[in-house]
């Protein structure tokens, strides 16, 4: 999960910091590739998202920024479609999550691949948390 470490003692972190400040949170970021043909480490990206997704909402943060992935391959296009394949999958297992918390995903647009993916996910008009 990047710099947030241990997600308990993260919540515990926020929440210190926020009273002593009085800020409000606006959102949290992630870090995450779906693009991963390992399914261990398929699971493992969308596991931290789901986690981060929770913590979110723990410590009332509207908002989690999200990566789709990095795609590969070059001029193969193939490889480069199953990359796209893999981050939607990803983005639809997560963004349910995000719904059932109340909160809205914010892809990132750079440093990764969501360019290429977001037109066809957000086809879906059944997914509001993205």
């Amino acid at each position: 999960m990047g710099f947030l470490g241990d997600l308990s003692a993260a919540k515990e972190e926020i929440e210190s910091a926020l009273d002593a400040t009085g800020l409000k949170l606006s959102g949290l970021s992630l870090s995450n590739d779906f693009n991963s043909d390992d399914p261990a480490e398929f699971k493992k990206q969308v596991d931290a998202v789901k986690d981060g997704i929770h913590l979110a909402a723990a410590v009332n943060a509207p908002n989690s920024r999200i990566f789709g992935g990095h795609i590969e391959g070059g001029g193969d296009h193939a490889a480069r479609e199953q990359g796209r394949q893999r981050i939607l999958d990803g983005l639809g297992e997560v963004v349910r999550d995000a719904e059932k918390f109340g909160v809205t995903l914010a892809l990132e647009n750079h440093g990764g691949a969501p360019n290429p993916v977001q037109p066809r996910f957000r086809e879906d008009n059944s997914i509001n948390y993205l």
